[in-house]
């Protein structure tokens, strides 16, 4: 009998180890996405939290008084989220942070601080998305968001819309993080908030307003309307890009053609930017008799006729030495190549 309890007790003793020593879920807040902001030597950290009572928790997790926003500042981030954390009276759980939102302030100066300082935090995901946001940097996680469990999930949804149609690319922490440590530039979607349609003072969704280009400082260069952003990622950060482009010749398609690798070089010659297209695609599907050397001289067209119709704008803009560091550019050379395999 004797035998039987200890073996009882042993078998269990694990389990009681891990509910005496293990925080309770009820215990953490998740945060899901944390919007910052810098001025007048100030960081301000704005928090969405994830409300048990939105997400159908049970009776002990639901609080009808808790917030859903948390604000902090600090001289330094260190000092911004500690201030965060004792705000609040629950453990602030930074493992489900899907959505990092920047200012106008962090993007002139502070953006590779920001991006280092939650991608390495413990319990944060390298995966965090990066947004920019014209405005009020408190507006964008204060909008009501048609019956969202939180603002987190629907920034996240208009991301992964953009990305999968081509429109933007949302880079992740780690993407940055990496631009920076290889001096590479990179754009951040921005938006802005727009008004709902009663007419009400209040808004109440979200809408694309382009990109801010960066440098591999991380200082600001430019902010882009939407109509550029499509080319201008393909172009700066389509290394990490695969879409599928729709072949066509006079309005009509004669195939669709996955891109699998593209090799993009910039260079400067006497005032004039010469950008090289590379790219290597895969046949989904063929409409027609079109065979591959039609289909290769058609997307060639096709994306020339982009990157000339982007680098146009640029140069009214005089803007073409974006694509280039410290470089004086007045025009541009276009060279595309595709091979089919």
């Amino acid at each position: 009998m004797k035998l039987i309890v200890l073996l009882f007790i042993i078998c269990f003793m694990p389990l009681i180890g891990c509910t005496l020593l293990t925080p309770q879920l009820t215990d953490n807040v998740f945060v899901m996405a944390v919007a910052i902001d810098y001025d007048d030597g100030q960081f301000t950290l704005i928090a969405s939290v994830l409300n048990p009572s939105r997400a159908g928790g049970t009776a002990e997790e639901n609080n009808p008084n808790m917030p859903d926003l948390l604000e902090s500042q600090g001289e330094t981030l260190t000092l911004a989220l500690h201030n965060l954390r004792r705000s609040f009276p629950k453990r602030l759980n930074l493992s489900r942070l899907r959505v990092l939102v920047i200012g106008n302030g962090v993007a002139e100066m502070r953006l590779g601080e920001a991006v280092d300082f939650f991608t390495r935090q413990p319990e944060a995901r390298l995966s965090v998305l990066v947004y920019a946001y014209n405005g009020a940097i408190g507006d964008v996680l204060s909008i009501s968001f048609h019956g969202a469990v939180c603002p987190a999930a629907e920034l996240y949804d208009i991301a992964a819309f953009g990305r999968d149609a081509g429109l933007f690319l949302t880079p992740q922490g780690v993407d940055i993080a990496v631009a920076l440590h290889e001096n590479k530039r990179f754009t951040i979607p921005s938006f802005h908030a727009i008004e709902n349609s009663n007419g009400n003072d209040d808004t109440d969704s979200l809408e694309s307003a382009g990109a801010w280009l960066f440098n591999g400082c991380g200082t600001k260069l430019a902010s882009l309307p939407f109509d550029m952003t499509e080319t201008l990622t393909q172009l700066t950060q389509s290394a990490n890009l695969r879409t599928v482009k729709t072949v066509k010749i006079d309005s009509r398609t004669i195939a669709s053609v996955d891109i699998l690798v593209r090799n993009n070089s910039f260079s400067v010659k006497e005032g004039i930017l010469h950008a090289t297209i590379s790219l290597t695609g895969e046949l989904v599907e063929i409409r027609g008799h079109a065979n591959d050397d039609v289909i290769e001289a058609a997307l060639e067209l096709q994306i020339f006729n982009d990157i000339y119709i982007l680098l146009d704008k640029l140069r009214m803009y005089n803007a073409l030495n974006l694509l280039i560091a410290n470089e004086i550019v007045n025009d541009f050379a276009i060279h595309v190549n595709v091979n089919m395999r």
